[in-house]
């Protein structure tokens, strides 16, 4: 046994040896400090991000309650509501106007076609007054030819 026990007896001493263990301390407390120097850095940066963050979402609460507050009013409705109440009786009246113009077109297009017609009846009867006075012309003409001949004649006898 002393044989198997020889080989391995200076591994054992130098594993066991007080500069070693030594050694591996410093190794292992070196390796901790590192480890926890990092930790740290890592920590504070992750600190840093929430700060960030933080302001991030402070901003962007304060943003929503400006946002809330312009769309909410101390009425019994919110502005949304006031607006769409307001929107329906325009496009209410609008439509009200459009069937008001329609109607008035369609009067307009009427009174166009009386007119039109008017014209025509009144071109008759233009014509029919110039036939009239043209044959009155003729008449009286024609009477002032017999009364000139009748005084003619009696101007003749009464030679």
């Amino acid at each position: 046994m002393t044989e198997s026990a020889g080989p391995q007896a200076p591994i054992i001493a130098a594993l066991t040896s007080p500069e070693l263990i030594a050694a591996v301390v410093a190794l292992l407390a070196a390796l901790i400090a590192r480890l926890a120097s990092r930790l740290k850095r890592q920590q504070k940066d992750a600190a840093a991000r929430l700060d960030n963050m933080s302001v991030h979402i402070s901003r962007a609460a304060d943003a929503a309650e400006a946002a809330s507050e312009g769309v909410h009013n101390n009425h019994e409705q919110n502005l949304r509501d006031d607006l769409d109440m307001k929107f329906d009786d325009v496009f209410t009246r609008i439509d009200a106007l459009t069937g008001a113009v329609e109607s008035l077109r369609d009067t307009v297009s009427d009174q166009t076609r009386r007119l039109g017609s008017m014209e025509s009846q009144l071109e008759g009867v233009r014509n029919d007054a110039r036939e009239d006075r043209s044959f009155l012309h003729r008449e009286v003409s024609d009477i002032h030819g017999r009364i000139g001949r009748m005084k003619a004649r009696r101007g003749e006898e009464a030679s």
